[in-house]
């Protein structure tokens, strides 16, 4: 009685939802996404970056854009956002985010219905693909990486659908969209001109119709590298096109250089700081591990750990997913991300959490199967409690959890980052000179032309010879060295203070900042 009771809940939810699930979901997403942004309450250092950009593309300043082509089309449509809208930049900036999160929901789902028809899962692909702890996190931040996930599951979307039944509208359609991704970050172009390749194990085609398809899912890309090279042969030919391209090449060439020159010497660094003795037999082994390990956490912390078990355990999704002929590009475009983390990895020792999401929203594919298969389960269990049943409970509650995660934020509040800057712009003059080891302090002081990407300790040098300034507004984390007390004893009591919960702190002093008779002077 009570799994028909549930039962009817989801249907009547379905009902509500209309004929087409996206497009309620859709504005779900647009709403949580901003609730998400004003939620946090303060911007990233990213952020101050991009909006930095995009006044100096307003001002008619070009120069540091043009500098920087992968960063600057991002900033190029908060300006264009906020021109059109009539908004200041920051908040333009958070529009376009949730309308990046909004068409990234509605890729998702619509990638759900060419796997399968059933509503259920659908509903639980929209729940997870909206109130997805990682996601919503990634909504505090301005970062160019919303944009590049949204066309990049856009464009995977039409690709899947032209490698079902080819046709021009999406062979067009999936190169647009994933040119557009490339325009935000360097792998939209490693899956544009990859992921073609998979055409060639499409099953029931001759090589011809092969050959045929994978020209004409690159035509796009044709057209516009011949575009390309009309382009630069009018302007003078190499001479004219290879210092714009002088910044990614030098770039691609330190990771090829990290990967193919930097094992041996992170070799030895390891076999003399860690292995000692055991340095020759072990020391290039892991190394050569190390990066998986890395690249596996990060996508573990992607998916959440939560989720990551259920799929672990597989629920017999096998059963309820009908991928068909889909499971070769899914699993191709799954394998180009791995050699992308790969390559850079081994260059860096490093990866961002974020760099993986691409890889992770294809496994978070397969968590609405498992959901419906928890539920068939539970249905199947009878009136009766059972251990069985019991678990099945236990993994709801789970569920529950990790939704309310990504909802309500834990964290440190960094609002009194914030509330230094205001005070700073609504207590000192406009131009009294400003000293401060958080950008984020200065943008919000109003000195946006000082803010820089970036933030730096106070370290001894500093602390011996500070810098003549007006006021100054000391950024100080709860273990930083020189510590709170260190300060408070060579430069006195601040002028006003503020404290997170965690006790990170900034101090704003005003000039001279040493005390009178201090020892130091």
């Amino acid at each position: 009685m009570q799994e028909r009771k549930w039962s009817g809940m989801i249907e009547k939810i379905q009902g509500r939802a209309g004929g087409d699930i996206r497009y309620p979901a859709v504005c779900l997403s647009f709403i949580v996404s901003l609730w998400a942004s004003f939620n946090t309450g303060i911007i990233n250092l990213d952020g101050i970056l991009y909006i930095k950009m995009a006044t100096q593309m307003m001002e008619g300043q070009w120069s540091y854009a043009l500098a920087h082509p992968n960063l600057s089309f991002f900033s190029w449509l908060i300006m264009l956002v906020s021109k059109v809208t009539g908004l200041g930049l920051e908040m333009a900036t958070y529009v376009l985010i949730a309308s990046f999160s909004a068409l990234l929901t509605y890729s998702f789902i619509s990638i759900l219905t060419l796997l399968t028809a059933n509503r259920r899962i659908l509903l639980w692909g929209a729940l997870v693909i909206v109130f997805h702890p990682e996601l919503i996190e990634a909504k505090h931040q301005i970062l160019r990486d919303h944009g590049f996930w949204a066309f990049y599951m856009l464009g995977l979307y039409h690709f899947l659908r032209f490698y079902q039944t080819p046709s021009w509208q999406d062979s067009l359609l999936w190169a647009v969209w994933m040119g557009i991704g490339f325009l935000f970050r360097f792998e939209g172009l490693v899956l544009l001109c990859g992921l073609p390749l998979v055409l060639f194990i499409r099953p029931c085609w001759s090589m011809r119709e092969k050959m045929t398809c994978f020209l004409q899912a690159n035509v796009v890309s044709l057209l516009g590298i011949s575009g390309l090279a009309v382009f630069v042969f009018m302007q003078g030919g190499l001479a004219f096109i290879l210092p714009k391209f002088a910044h990614p090449l030098d770039y691609f060439n330190s990771l090829v250089a990290g990967v193919t020159g930097g094992l041996d010497a992170k070799a030895e660094v390891v076999a003399q700081q860690v292995l000692s003795h055991y340095a020759d037999e072990f020391a290039l082994p892991i190394v050569l591990l190390a990066p998986l390990v890395i690249i596996g956490g990060k996508i573990l912390g992607g998916v959440t750990p939560i989720y990551a078990v259920l799929l672990g355990l597989g629920c017999r999704v096998r059963e309820r997913v009908e991928w068909g002929i889909l499971a070769a590009p899914l699993l191709w475009a799954g394998l180009l991300h791995i050699c992308i983390y790969l390559l850079f990895t081994y260059a860096m020792f490093f990866i961002q959490g974020r760099y993986v999401i691409p890889l992770v929203l294809l496994l978070l594919l397969l968590v609405p199967f498992v959901f419906e298969s928890l539920v068939v389960q539970w249905q199947e269990r009878g009136a009766g409690v059972s251990l069985k049943k019991a678990g099945l409970g236990l993994v709801a509650v789970l569920i529950l959890v990790n939704f309310l995660e990504g909802v309500v934020s834990t964290s440190d509040s960094k609002m009194y980052i914030k509330d230094a800057g205001v005070w700073l712009s609504e207590n000192i003059d406009a131009d009294a000179s400003l000293f401060s080891n958080n950008g984020k302090v200065v943008y919000y002081s109003g000195r946006f032309s000082d803010s820089k990407k970036g933030r730096f300790g106070l370290d001894e040098k500093w602390f011996a010879t500070p810098p003549s300034r007006d006021f100054y507004a000391l950024w100080l984390k709860r273990r930083s060295s020189p510590g709170y007390g260190a300060v408070i004893e060579k430069f006195g009591p601040p002028l006003k203070e503020f404290s997170s919960d965690k006790k990170h702190r900034v101090l704003i002093y005003q000039a001279p900042l040493m005390k009178p008779n201090s020892p130091s002077q």
